[in-house]
């Protein structure tokens, strides 16, 4: 049987409406047109719970590498004992002798229940420890494990990995050379145990063939992943060099945005009055003051946070002053800021949101000592005894300005009165967070 590839191009649109957020990510639909025996394993309908795969893969992650390793905004690295990370010519490349090292992608796959997930990569394996290439983390996830003349296929539940030795069901061994790049594709779907199938691309066929499969669905009375929501990752440990070149990971869905939850701070009524607990400030000459600082935290409900947040949307108010008067607040949002103090943390919403808050207001808890990257300016004029000034500010594009939080990052709302006429400033933001 014959596959039938359709690919385009890349299509990014987002919306913006009463603290609702839609947020597609979509590449031209993959059209597998089926004519016996199939290529895909012999498997006339492709999905993992049986749908036949004519449908939009919604990406969650897409990386390469022709710019080198961009730790703002692509990857995250690490490196223990004499492991180093580097790309070149395009490469992305993992490397130690006694020790590890790893790069990640800082976006994570989010898999959606009952839906078809992907993860296609390239990757090579040179030497004699161990490579790992994948979909994964330190705690969850599906990838290859090899070295130079032996793959595995692998799961990941609690940091207790599952491994069995490829079966090469399509193809013989031999025609895969692990040392040079190959083209691999795990599929999987979860509702907590569907299988796992390993796929790689036969040389000189332009054809992925099906090489092994992890039957979970009926066999056990746990999951074989814990999360279902991890990272494409390189990795070596001890004598070993992965290469990769590009990463993909998405799932076959129209781009649902079911599970997100969205929330708007501080969520108050409008009898409750005002004071620092919603993030009031009256400002104090000219200088800049903190505002907000918020957090989204490393743990959620007793495990790994694996939930970014991403702002849609912020209100800037400027309260009328007194006096005659006139001048122009300017506001800022700024990513990964250094505090000077500690920050008083308390929860948005316990239980519910990933995001903590500190109401610095002008209290000196936790004041910036040195900016952080700028995500968003506005300034609003006022005048005394007459007028004062608001900005209602929609997100379009929050990944495109920096306004997303991952694990462990923070942003700050700062504020100051060019004027230096101790105007009242106010905010209220309004995000959704990715579960």
């Amino acid at each position: 049987m014959k596959k039938l590839l359709v690919l385009g191009l890349a299509l990014f649109s987002f919306s913006f409406a009463n603290i609702r957020a839609v947020d597609v990510v979509r590449s031209a639909p993959i059209a597998i047109v089926d004519k016996a025996p199939s290529p895909i394993g012999g498997r006339g309908i492709v999905g993992t719970f049986g749908e036949l795969l004519t449908a939009e893969p919604h990406d969650f992650i897409l990386v390469q590498f022709q710019y080198g390793l961009n730790t703002q905004f692509d990857v995250t690295t690490n490196v223990t004992g004499d492991g180093s990370t580097i790309a070149t010519q395009s490469v992305a490349i993992a490397k130690s002798t006694t020790g590890t090292s790893f790069i990640r992608s800082r976006d994570n796959l989010r898999y959606h229940p009952g839906h078809t997930a992907g993860i296609k990569f390239t990757a090579s394996f040179n030497g004699s420890g161990t490579g790992l290439a994948g979909g994964f983390d330190d705690q969850d996830g599906v990838f290859v494990s090899a070295n130079s003349t032996k793959a595995q296929f692998a799961y990941r539940n609690g940091g207790v990995d599952t491994v069995q030795d490829v079966s090469w069901d399509d193809i013989p061994s031999s025609d895969i050379d692990l040392t040079k790049i190959n083209i691999w594709y795990i599929q999987f779907g979860y509702l907590g145990v569907a299988d796992l199938l390993l796929y790689v691309m036969e040389p000189g066929t332009q054809q992925f063939k099906l090489i092994d499969v992890i039957e979970t669905a009926g066999t056990t009375t746990v999951t074989h992943v814990g999360n279902p929501i991890f990272p494409i990752c390189i990795e070596t440990i001890g004598d070993m060099e992965v290469r990769s070149g590009s990463w993909q990971g998405f799932t076959f869905s129209n781009g649902s945005r079911a599970g997100d939850r969205a929330f708007a701070h501080p969520n108050i009524t409008l009898t409750s009055g005002a004071g620092p607990d919603i993030g009031e400030d009256t400002l104090s000459g000219t200088t800049v003051e903190t505002i907000k600082v918020y957090r989204n935290k490393d743990m959620f409900s007793g495990k790994n946070n694996k939930v970014r947040a991403k702002l849609v949307g912020i209100e800037f108010f400027v309260d009328i002053p007194a006096g005659n008067v006139v001048g122009t607040v300017g506001f800022q949002i700024v990513g990964m800021p250094t505090l000077s103090g500690a920050p008083n943390y308390h929860d948005v919403s316990t239980g519910n949101s990933i995001m903590e808050v500190d109401h610095v207001a002008g209290t000196g808890a936790s004041v910036i000592a040195t900016l952080g990257s700028p995500i968003l300016t506005r300034h609003i004029s006022y005048v005394g005894s007459a007028r004062g000034g608001v900005a209602n500010i929609p997100v379009i594009d929050a990944e495109t300005i920096g306004a997303v939080a991952y694990p462990g990052e923070s942003f700050a709302i700062l504020a100051k009165d060019y004027g230096g006429n101790g105007v009242t400033v106010r905010t209220v933001e309004n995000w959704i967070e990715e579960f």
